[in-house]
């Protein structure tokens, strides 16, 4: 049995030498199984009595004294930090060659022993040294020593500890570093959704990489930093720094991906993969976020105005986005799998229906080529657009042939529908108009500006410009305009107001008239002037995120009432 320690440990001093004789030997001394012999008797394994006393306690002697005659210098010189190092190499090392030439059962014996002779009286101390490692950021070869060290002592309050440590740092550094969104009228809001949703992102994938560089992937500390997260995100602070509700931040940055001319999405043939990658970025914030159902009313909105105003990439694109959402949501839902599945089938029923609208919008242009300009009609059959626009159907004085191509619309409309009637939605529908100024001096003034203008504007404009047709120029009041095109006061003054603020309109006579700005000149051929759709104030989508979460309780309150006739309300208020 030396002979057989002596062989183990030239193969520790790296000799070049053939041990399978002691692997041989070993499973000879497993065979014989000493039953009927008291004195061989092991507790919890008194099969293997031979064999642990003859070979399983000579090797882990053997093993101590090796180690300990190697580390044993830096151990009474301090040098903590060398000293972990070695250690952590020889007792890697010691573990494979006890893979080898120990029987299974003994693994654990030899790796106590070892903790016990190395470990146990320095772990307070290499605890300190984590800490401080942790809080200097400039060692991170030595946490990683230290993890594999503290993890031979599974479940151990100090790895446990470590673990609570390095987490709490994690979520006070994504908190103090979370962006502030900034104050001044010309900073864009767009930029600002994407830096911080990239940080959210970024931090934690750096942090899920730290995880897996230096903690060796443990799965629990992944799931405890996925916590922390949660915590940040679901946090007031967060809440306060970005100045808007984490749901609503993820809706605006899918909506920058989603949306023609927003995130340039480079590749031809790779917009999918590359608009789902971006997503991936938000449904982080998603999946973290405990409301999701306000992230869904956001994202219905801005859904809304990309299918109505034709912004969307493609509907490849929403179709795909829509499904990682769903799936997304599915992981970590705080709705029942049936409401889910409601939200997924109302969004493929918006855009089934704008897909058919297009349709009629080409058989329409078909019939009546003869109109001189295109006209996009989206037809909103279902209650799926709820809440997602003001439903305004206030009377308008269009000029005659803009009433006479509603009227051709809607007499086409009737031919293939019968007993339906059409209401208008001014509030929410826009035109792309072109304009030349004759006394403008940039380089599109002999091509013109194309101005993307809402209804409102639309009639105003066409109202000046027949009026006055530029020249001998004489200005309208807001009155006039009032009593010409039907609006009311407020409308008018507020339609004005954004079109005097882009310079394509004036006031003259102290501000009580306005006129066609003949000098406008704008370093941009295209302008959207529209102020987007009138869709929903933030208080306004709350209250529709409230409205649907009543409804959803009124009706698992009904569910259950109806399984149980009679229950206790405190019964029922722990169901619910």
């Amino acid at each position: 049995m030396a002979n057989a320690i002596w062989i183990i440990n030239r193969v520790r001093d790296c000799s070049n030498i053939d041990a399978s004789i002691v692997v041989n030997l070993y499973n000879s001394l497993v065979e014989l199984a000493p039953e009927d012999m008291d004195g061989l008797r092991v507790l919890f394994r008194k099969d293997l009595g031979v064999y642990i006393r003859h070979y399983e306690n000579p090797y882990i002697a053997a093993a101590i004294a090796y180690i300990d005659q190697r580390v044993c210098s830096l151990r009474k010189s301090t040098r903590m930090r060398e000293y972990i190092g070695v250690l952590s190499e020889l007792l890697t090392q010691e573990k494979q060659r006890s893979e080898v030439y120990l029987h299974p059962e003994s693994l654990n014996p030899a790796k106590n022993a070892l903790n016990l002779q190395f470990l146990v009286r320095e772990v307070d101390q290499i605890y300190q040294m984590a800490g401080a490692m942790l809080e200097a950021g400039d060692d991170r070869d030595g946490l990683r020593i230290i993890y594999s060290l503290l993890k031979r002592f599974d479940g151990s309050d100090t790895l446990q500890t470590l673990q609570r440590k390095f987490i709490s740092s994690a979520e006070s550094d994504i908190l103090q570093g979370c962006p502030q969104r900034p104050t001044s009228a010309d900073s864009r809001n767009s930029d600002f959704t994407l830096t911080a949703v990239d940080y959210f992102d970024g931090k934690l994938d750096t942090y899920k990489a730290t995880i897996h560089e230096l903690f060796q992937g443990d799965s629990n500390y992944i799931a405890a930093l996925e916590k922390a997260f949660a915590r940040v995100i679901n946090s007031l602070a967060a809440k306060r720094k970005l100045a808007t509700r984490p749901s609503r931040l993820a809706a605006e940055y899918c909506n920058l991906v989603l949306a023609k001319n927003k995130l340039q999405l480079t590749g031809p043939g790779d917009d999918t993969k590359q608009a789902v990658a971006y997503l991936c970025k938000a449904m982080q914030i998603v999946h973290a976020y405990n409301d999701k159902d306000e992230f869904f009313a956001y994202y219905k909105r801005f859904l809304a105005h990309r299918l109505l105003n034709d912004a969307s990439i493609s509907t490849d694109l929403e179709e795909a986005a829509i499904s990682d959402i769903y799936i997304t949501k599915s992981a970590n839902q705080t709705l029942n799998p049936e409401v889910m599945a409601i939200e997924k089938s109302d969004i493929q029923i918006m855009l089934a229906e704008v897909s058919m609208s297009n349709e009629y919008s080409c058989k329409f242009a078909q019939q009546y080529p003869g109109l001189g300009f295109g006209m996009d009609v989206k037809i909103l059959a279902h209650d799926q657009w709820a809440g997602t626009f003001k439903s305004h159907g206030a009377h308008l004085a269009f000029p005659p042939v803009l009433t006479m191509a509603c009227n051709l619309y809607a007499q086409f409309y009737k031919q293939t529908h019968k007993g339906r009637t059409l209401q208008w939605q001014w509030a929410i529908s826009r035109a792309t108009v072109q304009l030349y100024f004759p006394e403008s001096t940039s380089r599109f003034a002999e091509s013109g500006y194309t101005i993307v203008v809402n209804v409102y504007q639309l009639v105003i404009l066409e109202l000046l410009t027949d009026s006055l047709a530029f020249k001998n120029a004489t200005a309208l009041t807001h009155s006039q305009i009032r009593f010409a095109t039907s609006m009311s006061i407020e409308r008018v003054e507020q339609e004005l107001n954004v079109m005097a603020k882009h310079g394509i309109l004036q006031y003259v006579a102290g501000g009580t008239k306005v006129q066609i700005n003949n000098k406008f000149n704008s370093e941009h051929s295209q302008i959207d002037i529209s102020q987007s759709m009138a869709t929903q104030e933030k208080d306004e989508v709350e209250n529709s995120i409230l409205a649907h979460r009543i409804s959803y309780l009124r009706a698992d309150i009904a569910l259950i009432m109806k399984k149980h006739k009679r229950m206790m309300y405190s019964e029922l208020f722990m169901r619910v």
